[in-house]
């Protein structure tokens, strides 16, 4: 029979947890807040960008580019108890050199044998995210000399994992307005190869952004559970 200190102790300890698991949560909760919040501007500027495109391409079709390499940028878990969280995205990864974002996501992938050829860490707020996107665009820059790769985007968002090609763009997902071509003060090609650029910066964001909201959505819904056993323990 369990002597009274002994009982005391472990009733200390598990209200302790439980205070714990509640702050985790709050947090968890308040972050997915924000990113959802923020998606909102990320996807209006992806979508200012892609018109703007559309119309930079009725005043210079883009050149065909051969991409040979495949390259795939995978976003996860930063932190912990996010459950099955990053193994629904290693599940999902298609052939190519892989790139991971979020510690725990490169932790994952290493222990289950993908050869990770690049890693960095996901951000543990929602203004940081940028960073990561900024971060990951210099990379490709430096990854498109001298021939770009195929790069697609693996993260989780709304509805599970998704993918999506990144590079080389498809201009048919691009259409103009339809009105006359404006006039513009720089030439076509670099504006449209400026507005690639913001293309690419934009896409990596809302992919880091929706897997942000995903993790911390992901963790609310494990540390729930886990404060409820805590507390009928």
């Amino acid at each position: 029979m369990a002597r009274l200190s002994d009982l005391v102790a472990r009733i200390g300890t598990v209200r302790e947890l439980g205070e714990v698991f509640g702050a985790l949560r709050a947090l968890a909760a308040s972050h997915a807040q924000q990113a959802d919040a923020a998606m909102a501007g990320i996807t209006a500027y992806a979508a200012g960008v892609g018109r703007a495109m559309g119309t930079a391409l009725g005043l210079v079709p883009p050149a065909a580019a051969p991409a040979e390499r495949a390259l795939v940028i995978a976003f996860g878990a930063e932190l912990g108890f996010c459950g099955a969280f990053d193994e629904r995205v290693l599940q999902a990864v298609p052939d190519g050199a892989l790139w991971t974002v979020g510690r725990r996501l490169t932790a994952h992938a290493t222990e289950r044998g993908h050869a990770v050829a690049a890693s960095w860490p996901m951000a543990t707020r929602p203004e940081a995210v940028l960073d990561v996107a900024r971060r990951l665009a210099a990379r490709l820059y430096e990854e498109a000399v001298p021939t770009p790769p195929r790069v697609t985007l693996l993260f989780t968002g709304p509805d599970g994992v998704e993918q999506l090609s990144l590079l080389p763009y498809d201009p048919a997902a691009f259409p103009g307005s339809g009105e006359d071509p404006p006039l513009v003060q720089v030439d076509p090609a670099e504006l449209l190869a400026r507005l690639v650029d913001e293309y690419v910066l934009a896409e990596l964001a809302r992919a880091a952004m929706a897997s942000f909201a995903a993790e911390n959505a992901a963790r609310l819904r494990t540390l729930q559970g886990r404060s409820t056993a805590s507390t009928t323990s």
